[in-house]
């Protein structure tokens, strides 16, 4: 065998350790690649068609946002309103905006997503806007947002501006418009949050794919220096081992660079062949590792294959990893290949027992680099079992909807959390989202950050919790650059979506969950797929633990139980167990005892009544299942006070109602605000003087038997009505009809004109004078109508100020068209005005006989009626003449309401067989009816137009 053969071929056991050392090295992150690309290609998978539309971009300033903007770019200035529950912000939008962002749009136009009808708003900035405002769906914008005119935004007092890119669809923008709203004059800072993908998962999972390929680049450095200090030392061994071999070679005339050069191909040799082993352990148990979860029913789908892109990585790693072991190789047997060859290979003393000498600083070299790239290594696994153990751990749970093909995709009642909750067991309903700030993944969850709190043990560490929908907090390994107290920017996560939120705390909690951006639920709703009282998942410490029903009292709620009458309760049952179950609830009642029999398929929900006995006055236990309460009875003589305003200006009067518990209205009871006391009439009412400011309390009555309530006196406050809205049954199912009774009050003097709508029920209440008939105002007006029993949510009240008085008025589509002179009755209905998918007439009105409208209406008010002498009928004095002298005559119906066909097939008739109203008829045709006939001959017209 040649020296050749003998230096580069002949390995020892030191060897073959260096080498299974380098091919451990090269298998792990051989298999840290294949995963990275996997979980990578599927997550694109997963987003597939789910690109982005466009992007928005919040500025300081809108004259820094349309200096900033590109042709074809929106610019929506942003203003915030003052409101009585808050503040709002609102949006100016172009006119002529209609862009389309996949399944979203947006467009021009006032509107707001949170109304269910018209309405007329009061929006307080730097300046008082009345705006009329229309529902809005499937908009980019939020729901709670107002979309308005930019010009409004401008007279409001703009705070900011957005800029929209992207979208389909052609847009006409008002120029004159947007050059008005843009006349600011000021030259602000940019405060430019950075550019906000409008849907953001594909975006989140390309980010995120490509920061672990950072990781991976830096474990490969490790990796890296790891085998270059692993070949250098077993180099290092042999040349030690053939120090004899080097010094007869070069003695017998090999130049260094031979010898180095073999030790150089040694060491190539020892890393290519590591690598190679690397690289077949480290696929081989990557696909392994695929198949064993999968054969122990893990619900993974991972593809582990060499792709090209995969294949091109692995080849630059080997390629870098003999490099470097070559490298190594070369500078370990450097110093022997050049050295005489009487010095070559000679240890550092001649004597078989060294001297101690302090080590030369080079040797530190390999040590650190080989603890550094060991550390780095340990470092990368460690943290990557940090992210693993909160889903791969057995003390929590997690309930997702069975057959979801990944979390996102699933979609679970919130209640489930509220029913675990119901038995001790932390739970927290949590919708994910994906998001991309700056061009960073940005992982936010929609939760409820009391329940989140409470599993997961986060706690505040600055600022303070959440209170509103549009704040939110940040985990402290997320915070980065943002501040508590900045507002930031968030696009939509699986749907096109844009919005702003407050961070108004940051919070420290384990493991992933102290990553993460939380959000309300309702705006995790708008940036999502996710429904209306859905979430993706619900997390819980544990599962609750097996019982023989499942049953859960979610809710108990005493209906105001009064002393002497029947006593009814409402108790909420949900189903926590994954399969239908049935059984018995008891509800206890002092020592009044009953039994509920429920049956529920998994996971629903359900809302029983239970009746009790009458009981005297005191204060009794309540208890149903695991739930306990204590509920007060009360006398039926207790008194309490309705229709009091919220809010009310100095100097005015409101009207407000005593009734007794039972719903009676208390007469001649003593009523006291500050130094005035008033008594009530006889149906309850009073009306309470209000002189100074600030917050009084009103008591009625005296003793044990008074009630009070407070007000609010300051200046500027508005005049609002009060209402109220009953829906009968409380909760409607989609095969039940809903009666929705609406009660509105005018506790003010003047007379208000107001819209209220109740789900698709709209009813219009009049303007009239306090005193005045139907409706009596100030006072209450009630009104029933069926609803269309088209969905399960509760119609909702909205008052809206109309900015006009005067009588009734009718939509443009049902006013009555006014008749010609000759006996035409042009005097204005006040009948109220329905429309909805119900009866046209309310419910409880009766018809006089003969009369072919729905419901009778009431005379017109006083001071609207013809002069005597100018009404049908009558002669100048104002006299009925002709045989309908002294009998009442019924007023004609709004048009459009008629009588059923069945009602109509035969006419009334009157008194000697004849129908109603042919004589009247008869005289019309001889005498002309003052619409263009000849009058017959000889016959003067009367006052009206109608011969006598």
């Amino acid at each position: 065998m040649s020296y050749r053969r003998a230096l580069v071929f002949r390995w020892r056991r030191n060897d073959r350790l260096a080498v299974a050392v380098l091919a451990v090295t090269v298998a792990f992150l051989v298999g840290t690649v294949l995963f990275v690309f996997a979980a990578g290609s599927q997550m694109a998978a997963l987003a597939a068609g789910l690109e982005s539309p466009g992007a928005a971009t919040h500025y300081g300033t809108p004259s820094d946002a349309r200096a900033a903007a590109q042709p074809g770019d929106v610019v929506v200035p942003l203003a915030t309103a003052t409101e009585p529950d808050g503040e709002s912000t609102v949006a100016g939008v172009p006119n002529g905006t209609d862009r389309e962002f996949g399944d979203r749009r947006l467009r021009a136009g006032t509107t707001r997503g949170t109304l269910e009808a018209p309405a007329t708003q009061d929006l307080r900035g730097e300046t008082t806007v009345t705006v009329s405002v229309t529902p809005r769906e499937r908009s980019v914008l939020p729901p709670s947002w107002y979309v308005v005119r930019p010009a409004t935004v401008e007279r409001l007092g703009p705070t900011g501006a957005l800029v929209i890119e992207g979208g389909s669809g052609a847009d006409e923008a008002d120029e004159a418009d947007a050059g008005a709203d843009g006349a600011d004059g000021t030259d602000a800072d940019t405060d430019t949050q950075g550019e906000t993908p409008l849907r953001g998962v594909l975006g989140f999972f390309l980010a995120g794919t490509d920061q672990l390929l950072t990781v991976v680049g830096v474990v490969a450095v490790g990796g890296g220096l790891l085998v270059g200090v692993t070949a250098y030392g077993a180099t290092r061994t042999t040349v030690a081992d053939r120090r004899e071999t080097i010094q007869v070679v070069r003695a017998t005339g090999a130049p260094p660079g031979t010898v180095l050069r073999l030790f150089g191909l040694r060491a190539a040799l020892l890393g290519g062949v590591g690598v190679a082993l690397g690289y077949a352990v480290g696929v081989i148990a990557a696909n392994a590792a695929v198949n064993v979860a999968v054969a122990a029913g893990l619900p993974t789908s991972l593809s582990v294959a060499v792709t090209a892109e995969v294949a091109a990585v692995l080849a630059g790693l080997a390629a870098t990893f003999v490099a470097l072991a070559t490298v190594g190789g070369l500078l370990a047997a450097r110093r022997a290949a050049t050295a005489p060859p009487a010095v070559a290979g000679r240890p550092s003393s001649a004597d078989g027992f060294p001297s101690l000498r302090v080590l030369d600083r080079r040797a530190l070299v390999p040590t650190a680099a080989t603890l550094t790239a060991f550390l780095l290594v340990s470092a990368v696994f460690v943290a990557g079992a940090a992210v693993v153990a909160p889903v791969a751990t057995t003390d929590g749970a997690t309930v997702s909807e069975p057959g979801a093909v990944h979390p996102v995709a699933s979609q679970v009642p919130a209640a489930y959390a509220d029913g675990l909750r119901a038995r001790g067991i932390d739970a927290s309903g949590e919708i994910l989202l994906f998001g991309v700030r700056n061009g960073e993944p940005v992982p936010m969850r929609g939760v409820d950050f009391e329940a989140f709190a409470a599993l997961s043990g986060a706690r505040i560490v600055e600022g303070r919790p959440p209170r509103a929908p549009d704040e939110a907090v940040i985990g402290s390994t997320l915070a980065g650059d943002v501040a508590v107290g900045e507002t930031v920017t968030v696009g939509g996560s699986t749907r096109s979506a844009v919005d702003r939120v407050r961070v108004v705390g940051r919070y420290e909690t384990g493991g992933a969950d102290g990553a993460a951006l939380l959000v309300s639920h309702r705006t995790a709703r708008h940036l999502s797929t996710v429904g209306p009282g859905e979430v993706n998942v619900v997390r819980a410490e544990r599962l609750p633990a097996p019982s023989d029903d499942g049953l859960v009292v979610t809710d108990v709620d005493p209906a105001s139980p009064v002393a002497g009458e029947p006593s009814t309760v409402a108790v909420s049952l949900s189903n926590a167990d994954p399969t239908p179950t049935d059984g018995t609830v008891t509800v206890r009642f002092g020592d009044q005892r009953r039994e509920l029999s429920v049956a529920l398929e998994a996971g629903g929900t359900t809302r029983r009544t239970v009746a009790f006995d009458p009981v005297e006055p005191g204060t009794y236990d309540l208890v149903a299942g695991d739930r306990r309460s204590t509920v007060r009875v009360v006398r039926p003589d207790r008194l309490s006070v309705r229709g009091v305003p919220a809010t009310a200006p100095p100097g005015s009067a409101p009207l407000v109602t005593i009734v007794d518990a039972t719903g009676a209205p208390a007469a001649d009871v003593p009523v006291r605000v500050g130094d005035a006391e008033r008594r009530t009439a006889a149906d309850g009412t009073v009306r309470l003087p209000l002189n100074r400011t600030g917050t009084r309390e009103i008591v009625a009555g005296t003793g044990e038997t008074a009630g009070s309530a407070t007000v609010r006196v300051r200046e500027g406050a508005p005049r609002r009505l009060v209402g109220d809205l009953d829906v009968a049954p409380e909760r409607p199912d989609v095969l039940v009809r809903p009666t929705a009774t609406l009660t509105v009050r005018n506790p003010d003097g003047r007379a208000r004109t107001r819209t209220a709508t109740a789900g698709d029920v709209r009813c219009r209440r009049g303007a009239r004078r306090p005193g005045g008939r139907r409706p009596d105002l100030p006072g209450p007006w009630r009104r029933t109508h069926p609803g269309g029993g088209r969905g399960r949510r509760p119609p909702r009240v909205v008052a809206a100020r109309r900015g006009r008085r005067g009588g009734l008025r009718r939509p443009p589509d049902r006013r009555r068209r006014p008749r010609r002179a000759g006996g035409a009755d042009d005097r204005r209905r006040d009948d109220g005005d329905v429309r909805g998918d119900g009866p046209r007439a309310a419910a409880g009105t009766r018809r006089p006989p003969g009369h072919r409208g729905a419901a009778a209406p009431d005379p017109p008010a006083r001071g609207r009626r013809r002069p005597p002498d100018r009404r049908r009928g009558r002669d100048a004095g104002g006299r009925p003449r002709g045989r309908r002298a002294g009998r009442a005559r019924p007023r004609r119906p709004a048009r459009g309401l008629r009588r059923p066909a069945a009602a109509r097939a035969r006419p009334p008739r009157r008194r000697g067989g004849r129908p109603r109203g042919a004589g009247r008829r008869r005289r019309r045709r001889r005498a002309g009816d003052g619409r263009g006939r000849p009058r017959a001959a000889g016959r003067s017209p009367g006052p009206t137009g109608v011969a006598r």
